[in-house]
């Protein structure tokens, strides 16, 4: 059904007066009626694919393009003695030498990752700085943020069967700083927080987050206490 003003059609979803239900089921609303016009069609292709539902699928498909370059466009990895490919490192990006990069880690622009530092299965995100021995292992670091010396993020592998609210790998996001020594394993850490003194974030289901900056009840403190500043608030 549709009004038809001025020779133009305006549906119901359009109509100001009708309430639109904003859940939409990939399934039930677009496959099905598309299979009932005969508009659903299918794409056979050979290369990979990989449905990114979590923070841990993503660190997964940055792996399986990192590997599929290898074949594709080997040009495009770096390689280095201090380099275990693959590799993704941008050209404006600095890696001490004595840093140790990869497997399957891929490092966005103005990365600066300084002396003896270890980046393995990781995403690293423009702008950010990973100081020395600081180590990041299977997380993804978010745009300008910094890890102090001896700074340690990581977590675990994604599950083969996906649990619900079970986070496996960690996540900094935008703006984020780690003080030296500062842990955090298995957590998703929101923008412009400040993780200073001893602290160990762990486990599931822990989050941080700004500007009233908390940790949920499933955290667990292995080093207590911390000071959570909330930064450019």
């Amino acid at each position: 059904m549709s009004y038809k003003a001025r020779n133009c059609e305006l549906t119901l979803s359009e109509d100001p007066l009708v309430q639109i239900d904003e859940n939409l089921q990939l399934e039930q609303d677009v496959f099905v009626p598309l299979s009932a016009a005969r508009k659903l069609y299918v794409y056979e292709t050979k290369d990979f694919w990989r449905q990114i539902k979590t923070a841990a699928s993503a660190i997964t498909a940055s792996a399986l393009y990192l590997n599929q370059y290898k074949k594709t466009h080997p040009d495009l990895l770096a390689k280095g003695d201090n380099l275990q490919g693959p590799v993704y490192v941008d050209s404006t990006a600095h890696i001490s030498p004595s840093a140790k990069v990869g497997p399957n880690v891929a490092i966005g622009p103005g990365v600066v990752v300084n002396d003896g530092a270890r980046i393995a299965n990781a995403i690293v995100m423009e702008g950010s700085v990973i100081d020395k021995h600081a180590v990041v292992i299977n997380s993804i670091v978010g745009s300008n943020c910094r890890l102090g010396q001896w700074a340690r993020v990581d977590g675990e592998p994604e599950p083969v069967t996906e649990v619900k609210g079970q986070i496996s790998v960690s996540v900094l996001a935008s703006e984020t700083t780690l003080a030296p020594e500062t842990h955090v394993r298995s957590c998703i850490v929101l923008p412009n927080v400040s993780l200073v003194l001893w602290v160990v974030l762990t486990r599931r289901n822990c989050s941080t987050r700004a500007p009233r900056t908390r940790f949920s009840s499933n955290c667990l403190y292995f080093f207590f206490v911390a000071l959570l500043d909330v930064m450019n608030i």
